[in-house]
């Protein structure tokens, strides 16, 4: 809450889960003066098509996202993405990161972590990788394939004409794949160096160029400079912004906008 109070312009907060994107959402409409919808997977085509439209059109300070949330946003002017919660893998953070700044101009990434996030997404994987004791089952018993469209992945594979082993080797290797994956960007979090040098290792590119006045929270006193930089660079829109006060055109404004 006090990062968005503070930061200006546009912005994306990203989760991974459905629930806390709206919980938040609500929470930051109540307590904040931005105006903020939630955005996921969960919800039809149409309420979709126009939330995406009010964040283009500046109508919306901030979308409160799961990753449903980017394919075909195109809009130039985000000024700060912050994630709530650790992405699965180093690959997803920075397609997220990069829809902020495409103006070419200064924008922030913020990612907030505490050790317990990585259980998160362990918990997600092994929701989204199926148990390899139902898997076992379902083969001995195709008829329950039918039964759930939890199983398609599974009946995918039954229905190409894979064999038990050989289904078991494909998800065993998802998972480890996965988890590494999960380890690299773990790693992220807690790397001592320029974090700029390290994503651009890790998909084997050179920095290219040495400025490092304000690279990251390693490379200069970011927790100590960040609010200046946000007042230099992060400038408020006509469309957006912290607003100082509401009065009750802005709170009828606002009501209409959640409802709608």
């Amino acid at each position: 809450m006090e990062l968005v109070q503070t930061l200006n312009g546009a912005g994306i907060i990203y989760f991974s889960s459905k629930k806390q994107a709206e919980q938040v959402a609500d929470m930051l409409n109540q307590k904040t003066d931005r105006k903020v919808m939630a955005y996921h997977g969960g919800m039809d085509h149409q309420r979709r098509f126009h939330i995406q439209q009010q964040f283009m059109d500046g109508n919306l300070d901030i979308v409160c996202a799961t990753s449903a949330f980017g394919m075909g946003i195109d809009k130039d002017d985000v000024r700060f993405v912050i994630h709530y919660h650790l992405p699965a893998n180093i690959q997803s953070y920075v397609q997220e990161i990069g829809r902020c700044g495409r103006d070419q101009k200064p924008s922030l990434a913020i990612l907030l972590y505490e050790p317990n996030d990585r259980y998160l997404q362990l918990n997600l994987i092994d929701h989204t990788i199926p148990d390899i004791g139902v898997v076992d089952y379902l083969y001995q018993h195709p008829k329950a394939l039918n039964d759930d469209d939890q199983f398609r992945v599974i009946k995918y594979y039954f229905d190409k004409g894979l064999s038990f082993e050989s289904v078991q080797r494909v998800f065993d290797q998802a998972k480890r794949r996965r988890i590494a994956e999960l380890s690299a960007m773990v790693n992220y979090v807690y790397h001592p160096g320029c974090r700029r040098t390290q994503l651009l290792d890790y998909f084997d590119e050179d920095v290219s160029d040495n400025d490092r006045t304000f690279c990251c929270d390693h490379d200069s006193d970011f927790w100590g400079d960040w609010r200046n930089f946000n007042q230099k660079y992060l400038k408020v829109s006509s469309t957006t912004g912290p607003i100082q006060s509401k009065d009750w055109r802005q709170v009828i404004d606002q009501l209409f906008l959640l409802k709608n």
